[in-house]
């Protein structure tokens, strides 16, 4: 098995069955396939195009319990930009898990894409004052449910 620049995280595609046969060799049981496609993904057919054979490879696993999807959904932080399609996502990998014959346990690890578009930031100026050559603003922050509390100091 070649250690390849094209993985920076696990194995390449060509390497898996070589893998699979070494783990066996020390007794290892390989339960579950981790598929991380690349941080940021804004783009949905990146990972459904590729979900036919991320279950197929999976499959070759004697003792498969689970499949892991992490680590590669983005958030579209530029209007303009891709936004990730979970509802078609969700139908490509449901169709694909259903024709499965046996049960298989799906973990999703959505990161930042599940609470990206969620914070609010509020802010207050409660206090104003001086000190010498220098103006103290005293401001109130509110993200979400956490509130922090700033002091800025600025040259007159």
């Amino acid at each position: 098995m070649n250690v390849s620049e094209d993985s920076r995280i696990g194995i390449i595609l060509v390497d898996f069955d070589e893998a699979v046969s070494i783990a066996k060799n020390v007794c290892l049981k390989i339960s579950g396939l981790h598929f991380h496609r690349g941080t940021g993904t804004n783009a949905t057919s990146a990972l459904t195009d590729v979900t036919d054979n991320v279950l197929e490879t999976a499959q070759k696993l004697l003792y498969w319990q689970y499949i892991d999807l992490s680590g590669s959904f983005g958030y579209p932080y530029h209007h303009q930009g891709a936004t990730f399609n979970w509802e078609i996502f969700g139908y490509e990998l449901s169709r694909g898990i259903l024709d499965l014959k046996e049960h298989i346990d799906l973990i999703i690890e959505p990161g930042r894409a599940a609470i990206s578009g969620c914070p609010t930031l509020l802010a207050k100026v409660v206090s104003l004052g001086k000190e010498e050559n220098k103006l103290l603003v005293l401001i109130l922050l509110w993200l979400t449910s956490l509130f922090l509390l700033y002091m800025v100091v600025t040259e007159k």
